[in-house]
């Protein structure tokens, strides 16, 4: 091999080593979709495309980047702990970088359609002003109930959904 030849080679190894160092310093403080990864140390002076997917291809086989695993801890934290219906998480998810056919693939997986009508029913009954367990809609006529259809829309919501609890919670009271 060529002195030139050893010189780059050697040189590339140390972009590479650098480049995985540089992520597992990001990965430490939190974990990242392959694309926002990609995208942040590709930010980085000096960082060039190839030794940013060598380092990514490296830490894929590594394990320290799925996104599989990661879409389904952020479905999970959308859904239960900031009340997000699956058009929002699915909408999140994409602008993150996770492929569309695995996001509908893992929210199909994690969102039981069942718990989240109910989440849905809840939402609409607090935001109407009525008691969520109760069921009953409060009588906030058609300025309230439109209200209450956008703002869960906006939350991510199915309006087919939406419309059909709303007429549910009517038929109720």
């Amino acid at each position: 091999m060529a002195r030139s030849d050893r010189s780059q080679h050697s040189e590339a190894d140390c972009d590479l080593s650098a480049t995985v160092a540089a992520a597992l310093r990001m990965l430490a403080r939190r974990s990242y979709t392959e694309a926002e990864l990609r995208a942040r140390l590709e930010r980085r002076r000096g960082a060039d495309s190839q030794s940013v997917g060598a380092a990514l291809a490296r830490l894929t086989e590594l394990g320290l980047i799925d996104d599989a695993a990661w879409a389904e801890r952020f479905v999970i934290d959308r859904f239960e702990r900031a009340g997000r219906g699956r058009h929002r998480i699915v909408s999140e998810l994409a602008t993150r970088g996770i492929e569309a056919e695995l996001a509908a693939s893992v929210v199909a997986r994690v969102i039981d359609p069942e718990r989240e009508r109910e989440s849905a029913r809840a939402l609409m009954a607090r935001l109407m002003g009525g008691p969520a367990a109760a069921g009953a809609l409060p009588q906030t006529g058609e300025r309230g109930r439109a209200s209450a259809y956008r703002r869960l829309v906006a939350r991510g919501f199915p309006a087919a959904m939406i419309r059909g609890l709303i007429r549910d919670l009517l038929a109720d009271s």
